[in-house]
């Protein structure tokens, strides 16, 4: 009787412990091996950078849409746009009338805001100006006046070979193709007076080459062994008595 109460009481101790035991086994998690989790942290940083890269391209395609839109162009003055050596796109608006349908022709996207074209002017000079003139000085005089209370549009070449206006009456206007096609040639002539430029320099540098770099005028740094010169024989001093 004795022996089956402490068999008893040994079944019960090991039903216990098993109650106890279990749930911890249970929830720890099992270790994963340092390659396994050295693996999983590379991933991570991967993750992390890639999604830092695609936050930083997507910033910078909106800071790109918002100085496509004309209201953002800079003014500045005739001379100072062509020493730039680049296509021009010169927006001139009367800012007086309340209601300037010209304008909203335009800023909107059946014009300078059509998708294609607003990436394709991104390699001019992108300048508005007033039509009185007053924050760009220099521009042709009958440009200002066509855009009395109103907008044009001029496309020209930073030498002005090759000019393209465009004007509107009221919504109705050039669309986003013609202001297309204009922009293709100012380019297309800007990049071969480049590539003029370039060839031109390059040639004038042929011939007339650098002159050779300075002699050493230091001995014995061109290379000749300069012969040592012999002490000057030392002087006694006299003594005193």
């Amino acid at each position: 009787m004795q022996r089956l109460t402490h068999f008893a009481t040994f079944l019960l101790f090991l039903a216990i412990t098993a109650i106890i035991c279990v749930p911890y086994a249970s929830a720890a998690e099992p270790q994963k091996p340092d390659d396994a989790k050295k693996a999983e942290d590379a991933k991570k940083k991967a993750d992390d950078a890639k999604k830092k890269a695609e936050d930083a391209k997507k910033k910078a395609e909106e800071a790109a849409k918002r100085a496509d839109e004309p209201k953002n162009w800079s003014s500045r003055d005739a001379s100072q746009t062509r020493s730039a050596e680049s296509a021009i796109v010169l927006y001139i608006k009367d800012p007086k009338p309340k209601k300037n349908l010209e304008a909203e022709h335009y800023e909107s996207k059946d014009c300078l805001l059509d998708d294609s074209l607003r990436v394709k002017l991104r390699g001019c000079s992108r300048i508005k100006i007033k039509s009185d003139g007053t924050d760009g000085r220099g521009w042709a005089p009958e440009w200002l006046q066509k855009a009395h209370n109103g907008a044009m549009l001029v496309l020209l070449t930073s030498d002005g070979s090759q000019v393209y206006q465009f004007e509107a009456k009221g919504k109705e206007g050039p669309k986003a193709d013609a202001i297309s096609q204009a922009a293709d040639r100012i380019l297309k002539w800007q990049t071969e007076r480049k590539a003029a430029a370039d060839a031109k320099a390059k040639a004038e540098a042929a011939k007339n080459p650098p002159p050779p770099p300075p002699k050493p005028e230091i001995p014995g740094l061109d290379g000749k062994t300069v012969a040592k010169k012999p002490d000057k024989p030392k002087v006694k001093e006299p003594q005193d008595e």
